[in-house]
């Protein structure tokens, strides 16, 4: 199951949404080793902004396996702030 979650029902979705960054913060902090923000337990970072698109992969065997988020073009986001 995908979930796409926007700003307008994220309260819907914030245990979702709470394994989510706990899954970025076991990937990307514990398992790789990243320099990225952490607080009691969780990922997030700056582009964790009120229009960021999430789609969630949640299981009830395993949690969440997989997620992404989409962001504007036109505002801060990765691609444009790392590249300039």
């Amino acid at each position: 199951m995908l979930y796409l979650i926007q700003n307008h029902h994220r309260n819907n979705f914030n245990k979702t949404l709470n394994d989510m960054h706990k899954k970025r913060y076991d990937v990307f902090y514990k398992d790789l080793g990243w320099d990225v923000p952490v607080k009691d337990g969780l990922e997030s970072d700056q582009y964790d902004i009120d229009s960021a698109i999430y789609m969630v992969a949640p299981t009830p065997e395993y949690g969440v396996i997989g997620g992404m988020r989409f962001l504007p073009t036109s505002g801060p986001n990765m691609i444009k702030d790392f590249l300039t």
